[in-house]
């Protein structure tokens, strides 16, 4: 017996259900760009090629303390400070040529405080520009404390010094002069042999420990603190010289 087989041939959509597959995908699309813009962490701006704005989301608005009807009334230059516009023009026509541009600036806000910011800027596919903008004061604030506690030993009044396990000088700040004069050595070069090997039980210990150094004239009580995961000893100092004359003085009336 012959089985014939059969082809079961399955006809094409017709074009009013590919149609109505595409309204669907574009609806789904929409809405995810709706999402995405509406929830950004960073401000979304979009402008017209002259600059004006025609859309902003929630996050870009609220950051700058403004409703969307104001900013959509603005031109990208009325939140920059004049200062910055003489000092930084706003680079419209390399975004339209199509380069991207990344910068940081200060942004105007509503209640005239300047909110430091840094702006991703390209050209969009319809001819509008787009430009996300981040937050950075918190990032700034923390560089400011950063600088200042890099600058702390520098400005410090008192010694302030790292040395390595090997006795080596790695940093001195000014104040430290009298005690590398002192111990007759300098930055780059080691302790004399004395204080290397008081060095060198500190580390093995771990051990934190002040002594009090004559230098001339002066007296520094020394504090050795070890630093055993990055192998140096930090040294802070201070001038008690006052204070040692001051007992001694009372020493001496009993």
């Amino acid at each position: 017996e012959i089985l014939m087989a059969r082809t079961v041939r399955t006809k094409p959509k017709s074009g009013s259900a590919v149609k109505k597959e595409r309204p669907k995908a574009s609806i789904l699309e929409h809405e995810l760009y709706q999402t995405l813009f509406k929830e950004a962490a960073d401000g979304i701006f979009v402008s017209d090629s002259q600059g004006n704005y025609i859309d902003v989301n929630p996050r870009g608005y609220k950051m700058l303390g403004y409703t969307r009807r104001e900013i959509l009334r603005m031109n990208v230059r009325d939140l920059i400070p004049a200062e910055e516009r003489k000092t930084d023009p706003v680079h419209i026509e390399e975004l339209l040529a199509g380069k991207i541009i990344v910068n940081k600036r200060s942004l105007r806000c509503k209640n005239g405080k300047l909110l430091p910011v840094e702006i991703s800027g390209r050209l969009l596919s319809d001819g509008n520009l787009l430009g996300i903008v981040r937050d950075i004061s918190a990032r700034k604030t923390t560089e400011q404390e950063i600088g200042m506690l890099a600058r702390f030993p520098s400005e410090n009044p008192n010694p302030v010094l790292r040395i390595g396990f090997d006795g080596k000088i790695l940093y001195a700040n000014d104040a430290s002069q009298p005690l590398l004069e002192e111990w007759k050595t300098g930055v780059g070069r080691t302790l004399p042999k004395r204080w290397k090997t008081f060095l060198a039980e500190r580390t093995r210990d771990r051990s934190r420990v002040s002594v009090d150094v004559p230098c001339g004239e002066r007296v520094f009580s020394i504090l050795f603190a070890p630093m055993p995961e990055v192998g140096y000893v930090n040294v802070y100092g201070r001038d008690v010289t006052e204070r040692k004359q001051a007992e001694a003085q009372r020493e001496s009336l009993l």
